[in-house]
């Protein structure tokens, strides 16, 4: 808004300079119309194939959050084991319950990765094109994160196992 202030200004000044409008303090308006017509086009609309593409992709972004957030609750959940919160008797079953659900995870994970991969995006679909690179590398930062929550169960679950064995003798 400050430009268009400043516009105005500027042609109210050189028109009292001039003492009546000039038609060439249209060229001071010109710039400022250039921009706006910049920025039109800049917002105009995707073609109705790429709003379609990118309704997908928006459907597959709000699956990963779904997923993003049960991860969430199995990370927590298995804090909670490691700090003591469950008996130890029940820890064993409950790394392996969670295991299985990290696995299950794991899967849903790749599923996407298998839909975002399947549709051939033409050259122009540039804003289908980043919306799907982002959620691609979004599903593999979770990927590496449900591999490190699997990799700690396993240890837990060693570690558990060991402490069981040493009791047993």
């Amino acid at each position: 808004m400050p430009e268009v202030a400043l516009e105005s200004n500027i042609h109210r000044v050189v028109e009292e300079i001039a003492g009546h409008g000039n038609s060439d303090t249209a060229a001071i308006r010109e710039p400022l119309d250039m921009q706006s017509e910049a920025s039109g086009k800049a917002e105009a609309k995707s073609s109705p194939e790429e709003e379609v593409e990118l309704k997908e992709l928006k459907d597959l972004e709000k699956s990963v959050e779904k997923i993003a957030n049960q991860l969430g609750e199995l990370n927590k959940e298995l804090t909670g084991i490691q700090q003591g919160f469950l008996a130890k008797d029940l820890q064993a079953e409950a790394l392996c319950k969670r295991d299985r659900r990290v696995k299950a995870t794991i899967e849903q994970f790749m599923k996407i990765l298998e839909e975002t991969d399947t549709p051939i995006l033409p050259e122009n679909f540039k804003d289908s094109r980043l919306k799907r690179k982002g959620l691609v590398k979004r599903v593999q930062a979770f990927l590496a994160e449900c591999d490190t929550v699997g990799q700690t169960i396993c240890q837990d679950t060693e570690r558990l196992q060991s402490t069981n064995l040493a009791l047993a003798k």
